[in-house]
């Protein structure tokens, strides 16, 4: 009982350090469900380089209690916490129960303070693959083959770049075990949820159009364009070896290493990887939770280990934390005061029936203006905007669809391609033949179809 008190007290904590820190609404967030729940068809309607499993949960979840930043938070918090329970009871079945809570408050410190506190398409795959390492734990005979491929494949529908560590574990039970049973119900457990998405593709019409965002966009498209690749910079570098030093001192032991370490390694390898070469702290929430895994199996080692690890922990912790606990006037990041004034803007400018489209502002501003767009609707970013053909399709939708205002911030100063600068120019051209500037408001410039 004492235990389980340990952990609701653990889990409180985690609640109390995310309440304390901004938390960022990233407009996809909500943007993404609010379209597909009116009728834009993923891919199809809209720009969507992802997997849709995150969206197609958000869009029910924001059915059920309505579209909210609050209703967002809430849902990030119980993944939060969800993965905290799903680490304890991982470390209580390989090793012991206080280990177990240890590695929970190491994984509240370093998942907090590595930009933890936002959704994102990365921390929405860590239930699923700490699911799959749950059910390899705990279940028996085949069964945890099965459900091992299949929750690795929820997690790979979630972001194709986790399809890597499935295909790593499936190369590793083909050499490990030589077993045909047991690669034969890793791979059905991970074809039954992608069955589902190829289902609804097919049912919609948009193979080629979700090929062509999913895996076409990413591997070709993106490293053409600059502003798009961003490498740690050296401080950054230097608190991603802090965090992850402990496997360098685990790949020194490698003898003690059994089944389950090597697992947790090529997991490991493979969400690290995948990290970059868009480089934020919050894509290696995946790996974190892998690592402080990992980190907790070398701690059994010895107790020197121990010492190593909460000097590792202190060091990052006094690196970290002050930056996370800056004052600022924004509690919720992209909700600000004047986030809040754009959209009551737009809503007192347009009637309920009018289409518009944005340059430059938010696309949470849609969400909670309650106002559509034309098909296909693109985000103002150049490594989807100036792919060819793009903004010819964009324009199309306007003539289509009988955009009416136009709501265009001004640019910021920065280098053209940067958020923020960039500015789509044929779309420009197009709005400056084909609508009239009514006026302004502070940095934004209200445009309407000319009859």
């Amino acid at each position: 009982m004492k235990i389980y008190l340990s952990l609701f007290l653990l889990l409180a904590l985690h609640l109390l350090i995310l309440n304390q820190l901004q938390f960022t609404a990233w407009p996809e967030m909500l943007s993404y469900p609010f379209f597909l729940n009116n009728g834009f068809k993923l891919y199809q309607d809209m720009a969507f380089p992802y997997q849709p499993l995150l969206v197609f949960i958000l869009s029910a979840v924001y059915k059920v209690f309505g579209y909210s930043v609050i209703n967002l938070q809430i849902f990030t918090w119980s993944i939060i916490l969800l993965n905290d329970l799903l680490i304890f009871l991982i470390i209580k079945k390989i090793l012991n129960t206080k280990l177990s809570l240890v590695t929970v408050l190491f994984y509240i410190l370093f998942q907090s303070f590595t930009d933890g506190n936002m959704l994102w398409f990365d921390l929405a795959t860590v239930p699923f693959i700490l699911g799959g390492l749950i059910t390899y734990l705990y279940l028996n005979n085949l069964k945890k083959y099965l459900w091992f491929g299949f929750f690795l494949s929820l997690a790979a529908l979630t972001k194709q770049q986790v399809a890597l560590a499935g295909i790593l574990v499936l190369l590793f039970l083909v050499f490990s075990t030589k077993s045909f049973k047991i690669v034969l119900c890793y791979v059905l457990g991970a074809i039954i949820p992608a069955l589902g998405v190829l289902v609804y593709v097919l049912a919609n019409g948009i193979l080629s159009d979700y090929i062509f965002w999913t895996f076409q966009v990413p591997i070709v498209w993106y490293p053409k364009f600059p502003g798009y690749a961003h490498l740690p910079s050296s401080r950054e570098w230097l608190r991603v070896v802090l965090i992850f030093s402990p496997i360098i001192v685990a790949l020194v032991n490698y003898k003690k290493w059994y089944q389950i370490n090597l697992l947790l390694f090529l997991i490991f390898i493979a969400t690290f990887l995948t990290s970059f070469p868009r480089f934020e702290y919050f894509r290696l929430q995946p790996t974190i939770a892998i690592l402080i895994i990992i980190t907790a199996i070398f701690i059994s080692w010895s107790k020197r280990n121990i010492a190593l690890f909460a000097i590792i922990a202190l060091l990052f912790a006094v690196i970290s934390i002050p930056k996370h606990f800056q004052q600022t006037n924004d509690k919720v990041r992209f909700y600000s005061a004047e986030d809040i004034s754009e959209f009551q803007l737009i809503s007192s400018k347009t009637s309920q029936q009018d289409k518009i489209y944005l340059l430059g502002l938010s696309s949470m501003d849609y969400v909670f203006s309650a106002k559509l767009t034309s098909k296909p609707w693109v985000d103002n970013y150049i490594w989807y905007m100036e792919i060819p053909g793009i903004q010819q399709k964009v324009i199309d939708g306007f003539k289509q669809e009988g955009v009416k205002y136009i709501f265009w911030k001004n640019p910021q100063p920065d280098q053209w391609f940067e958020l923020g600068s960039y500015q789509p120019k044929q779309i420009v051209d197009y709005i400056r033949n084909d609508y009239t500037y009514l006026e302004s408001f502070n940095n934004i410039q209200l445009w309407v179809k000319k009859d």
